[in-house]
C-alpha cells in the first residue's frame, strides 16, 4: 500500500540545493510525532509534511503557524494515489523552510472550512520545531 511505503520514508533525507550549499529535506508524516518531541531544523532547511487527504470530500488540512520568522510557510501540493480515479484520495504535501533560530509550533487540523473546528473529533497534529544555527 502506498501509505505504508510513505510511512517507511519517515525521517528520510534527500538533497536540495540552496545557493550552492546542499541542505537536507526532512520528510515526515506528523501522525508519528508527539508534541513532546521537537523537530530540529537548520536555517534554510525544508520540512516536508505528507498527510493523507481527500479534498473532494470538502476536508482539507489547515496548518496554523504563529507569526514568527522561525518557520516560513512554503508551497503545498496534492498528490493523488491513483491518477485515474477521479475524486480519490491522496497526499497533501506541505512545505516549510527554517528561518531564524528559535522555537515554534505547527498545529494542523483536517476539517471542512465551512464548519467549526472540533478538536475532539477532527484529525489534528501538533509538531514542535526548533531552528538552530549550524555550528561554525
Amino acid at each position: 500500500m502506498k501509505h505504508s511505503a510513505l510511512s517507511l520514508l519517515l525521517f528520510t533525507f534527500a538533497l536540495v540545493c540552496f545557493g550552492g550549499e546542499t541542505v537536507p529535506v526532512l520528510r515526515m508524516d506528523p501522525t508519528h510525532v508527539s508534541p513532546e518531541k521537537r523537530i530540529m531544523l537548520q536555517p534554510e532547511q525544508i520540512l516536508e509534511l505528507s498527510l493523507k487527504s481527500n479534498p473532494t470530500t470538502g476536508y482539507d488540512w489547515q496548518v496554523f503557524l504563529p507569526e514568527t520568522e522561525v518557520l516560513i510557510r512554503g508551497e503545498r501540493e496534492f498528490r493523488p494515489c491513483n491518477e485515474k480515479l477521479c475524486g480519490g484520495g491522496g497526499l497533501a504535501v506541505l512545505r516549510f523552510k527554517g528561518g531564524k533560530p528559535g522555537r515554534t509550533t505547527l498545529i494542523g487540523c483536517y476539517y471542512r472550512n465551512w464548519e467549526k473546528i472540533d478538536l475532539q473529533h477532527d484529525q489534528t497534529f501538533t509538531v514542535s520545531v526548533e531552528v538552530v544555527a549550524p555550528k561554525q
